[in-house]
């Protein structure tokens, strides 16, 4: 008995199916787009089943091509879509009207401009004011400012002349016990000698 074995699809055979997954799909978009643009030729209404006629396939395959291939014919017809030149007597007569309404569209929007240049000349003064209110503000704070650094170093000044008194007065407290352990000494020895 014989036994075949056959090997298990390779990772590169499983790549080979998802191209070529992809390419059936593109050839399904081209397909249902020829049949679109056939039955469009023929004065027929395009729809699924009408392009699965012409293309063959289940409507698991033709739906999604189809609706591909209506989305790009569509896309394409809009940018293919230009404007048909103006007539030359239409353009003329636009050409004597054109003078005309930009007079008038000046004309009705001259007040609306000058409203808009009083407001910006309002506006540019207040900018002005308070620029001006700032710099105002600014050098009270430093005035304000250079008053505490004055107030600072009367404080240290005032400190350090506390602690030099201090300094002093402990001196002088010293002294004065001194003097008056003398003085107790010298009475005690006057009281002590008849």
């Amino acid at each position: 008995m014989v036994t075949l074995v056959m090997p298990l699809p390779s990772r590169k055979w499983s790549t080979t199916m998802a191209t070529a997954s992809n390419l059936l799909k593109k050839d399904y978009i081209a397909l249902a787009e020829t049949a679109i643009l056939q039955l469009e030729e023929q004065g027929i209404s395009p729809s699924i089943a009408k392009v699965r006629e012409i293309t063959g396939g289940s409507n698991r395959d033709v739906l999604p091509a189809y609706r591909h291939a209506i989305d790009r014919l569509q896309e394409r017809r809009d940018r293919d879509l230009k404007a048909p030149a103006m007539p030359a007597e239409l353009e003329h007569k636009l050409s004597e009207l054109w003078p005309l309404a930009y007079e008038c569209a000046s004309r009705e929007f001259r007040p609306l401009v000058r409203v808009a240049e009083g407001e910006k000349e309002r506006a540019q003064t207040r900018v002005l004011e308070i620029e001006k209110l700032v710099s105002e503000v600014e050098l009270e704070m430093e005035d304000w400012q250079l008053r505490a650094e004055i107030a600072e170093n009367l404080v240290a000044k005032l400190e350090r002349k506390n602690s030099e008194l201090r300094h002093e007065f402990e001196k002088a407290e010293v002294r004065l016990a001194e003097r008056a352990v003398i003085v107790r000494a010298l009475k005690d020895s006057i009281a002590v000698t008849p």
